[in-house]
């Protein structure tokens, strides 16, 4: 969340810089091209995550859950 808001400052002072340095034109080309780089990069990241969420849907192992040994403390007593 912090790293989120940093972010957000550092893109807007950046924004601020490029206003001072090269023109308001370039200022919003600034504000335009950061958040369309992100989107990209997020859209071209959904299908790999969803095949590693697919190829890996639990680490379980494929066994299925024992029940209690009757020889532990943990079970129960009748």
């Amino acid at each position: 969340m912090v790293a989120g808001v940093i972010f957000v400052f550092v893109w807007i002072g950046w924004a601020i810089h490029v206003a001072g340095d090269q023109g308001g034109r370039e200022a919003v080309g600034v504000l335009i091209a950061w958040p369309a780089i992100a989107a990209v990069v997020a859209l071209l990241l959904v299908p790999l995550i969803w095949a590693f969420r697919a190829i890996r849907p639990g680490r379980g192992g494929g066994e299925p859950p024992r029940e209690a040994d009757p020889e532990s403390p943990d079970a129960e007593m009748p």
